[in-house]
């Protein structure tokens, strides 16, 4: 038995499968449900992060602060849209269509669907938001089991990093995408190095080679299969089977060969969404 809503911890998450066809596959789509806090300076114009360290920060203006909420919800929403597609474990038929005498078999569309409220009672996750003093900097951080993260005024542009000095490598990276990844579920890229450290403060979390420091979990932007885990992970839950596969790019629904439950390997050719 396929179940529609799943409310988790963090993410509620809904399996949509009523416009799934013989072009068209179902859709999985994580709820982010976040309060992004306006923080103003308090009389000594100090504000203390997540580890300790302290910064000035000034008063947001209007239009920085409706800036900060437009880029932050356009690029959350748009970062992670059609980055995966589900391949159903063999065995699984529960998505066949039609319901009657199935022909296809299709794939599922993993997707994130972003709500910003305006009442922090509303919302599942808030984020402390503020603006410094020009030339400091917060220590960005997302927290799923405090469900409080804060950003500052600069993690919704791009960010250029060169972790090691002398060495030509540079990394592009929207802060804001980085924190939101935690919140998905995913860990740092090298999280099972003996130098990364429990809290995730140590460089070598980010990467000790290169290609680890150009991920999306890393120092960079790259977005790789091993991203797609919570959607794996979710899908178990709402379905009860395991062993799904992503990939990355669209694949059509799978054309069964003759009545209903008959197994084959996922489609490659690219059509219907």
């Amino acid at each position: 038995m396929v179940r529609e809503w799943i409310r988790g911890p963090v993410l509620d998450s809904h399996l949509y499968a009523a416009a799934r066809s013989a072009g068209r596959n179902a859709d999985l789509n994580f709820i982010l449900s976040i309060y992004l806090n306006r923080v103003e300076p308090d009389s000594t114009g100090l504000y203390a992060d997540a580890t300790g360290a302290v910064v000035q920060i000034l008063r947001w203006e209007d239009y920085q602060w409706e800036e900060f909420r437009r880029s932050f919800y356009r690029d959350v929403r748009g970062f992670f849209r059609d980055r995966f597609w589900l391949v159903p474990p063999r065995g699984f038929s529960d998505l066949d269509w039609p319901d009657s005498h199935p022909t296809h078999r299709p794939n599922v569309k993993c997707g994130l669907t972003l709500w910003l409220h305006d009442r922090p009672e509303h919302a599942r996750i808030g984020i402390n938001c503020i603006n410094p003093v020009p030339g400091q900097r917060i220590r960005s951080d997302m927290g799923r089991e405090t469900r409080l993260g804060e950003l500052d005024s600069d993690d919704t542009t791009p960010q250029v990093f060169v972790p090691q000095p002398g060495k030509p490598e540079a990394h592009f990276q929207e802060t804001a995408l980085h924190e939101i990844g935690h919140l998905l579920g995913l860990s740092h890229v090298n999280r099972a190095s003996a130098r990364c450290s429990g809290d995730g403060n140590a460089v070598m979390c980010y990467g000790e080679k290169e290609w680890q420091r150009g991920d999306l979990m890393g120092l960079g932007s790259r977005v790789e299969h091993w991203h797609s885990w919570p959607w794996r992970n979710r899908i178990r839950y709402h379905t009860g089977f395991g062993g799904w596969t992503a990939v990355m790019t669209r694949p059509a629904p799978q054309a069964l060969r003759t009545g209903q439950g008959m197994d084959a390997g996922p489609a490659i050719r690219d059509a219907g969404v």
